[in-house]
């Protein structure tokens, strides 16, 4: 079974936040696309997608 770039990339970076998500903190988009060379604009994208789902919460500004 072939998985596609979409799914590969979304199960890379929810595996990350779950690693990083240890006392509740906050990870930024640049971080997470410089971890897992994820193009920055297309994991926005794809966090979206993920918070829309229901799979991710996400902040704006300082603390986001």
């Amino acid at each position: 079974m072939k998985a596609s770039l979409k799914l590969e990339y979304s199960l890379r970076v929810l595996a990350q936040l779950a690693r990083r998500n240890k006392g509740n903190t906050v990870t930024r988009i640049e971080e997470l696309a410089k971890l897992e060379a994820i193009p920055q604009n297309y994991l926005v994208q794809l966090l979206n997608e993920l918070r829309e789902g229901g799979l991710v919460d996400s902040r704006r500004g300082k603390a986001g």
